[in-house]
């Protein structure tokens, strides 16, 4: 009973790391394919505004030779000039602001990720080394990768790239803390009793 409460404390403290890092490898090629996925978007989003530019800039060359011998030349390019210059000022602020709004959430998102990251190493070594404990880090970040996978899943109908790249860096994050903090927990074996079992 004793050697099986021993394997039983060991086996998580084993292949915890290895799940993590085995999950955020997946989740890594998960989200690079839906990041490949609206990147091929975004491509064919700009074609299509370049052929939208073409097609404007032949219809404004047809306009002015059809209209050459026209009096009202002067109005019909006026107007034409002054919808196309107010479509184009509206959507560079809008996008502008789309931009701009993605960058201000992904920069939350790290800096709030990194931070989480930070806290979770502190509280792991402060458990491992003062109070002996056998939860690990790697448990948890276990559990933060299946629910970060969740969360990626719900997000896949969004058409942030800022999302993506915002769940990544969190997984990357959580898993270099988890490889760390391993390594911490290697290099003092003693500092926790389970070694010493019968």
């Amino acid at each position: 009973m004793i050697q099986v409460t021993r394997i039983a404390t060991i086996l998580p403290r084993v292949y915890s790391p290895y799940l993590s890092i085995y999950l955020s490898i997946y989740l890594s090629i998960y989200l690079s394919i839906y990041l490949s996925h609206y990147v091929h978007l975004s491509i064919y989003l700009f074609h299509y505004v370049h052929l939208f530019i073409c097609l404007s800039a032949c219809l404004f060359v047809y306009l002015f030779i059809s209209l050459c011998s026209s009096i009202y030349l002067s109005i019909y390019l006026s107007i034409y000039l002054s919808i196309y210059l107010f479509m184009f000022i509206y959507l560079s602020f809008i996008y502008v602001c789309i931009y701009l709004i993605m960058f201000i959430y992904a920069s939350i998102s790290l800096c709030l990720s990194i931070s989480f990251c930070i806290y979770l190493s502190i509280y792991h070594v402060h458990l491992s080394i003062s109070l002996c404990s056998s939860i690990y880090l790697s448990d948890y970040l276990s559990i933060l990768l299946c629910s970060s996978m969740y969360v990626s899943i719900s997000l896949c109908s969004s058409i942030y790239l800022s999302d993506y790249l915002s769940i990544y860096l969190i997984v990357l994050s959580w898993s270099i803390a988890g490889i760390i903090c391993h390594r911490i927990e290697l290099a003092f074996p003693d500092s926790c009793n389970y070694h010493n079992m019968p």
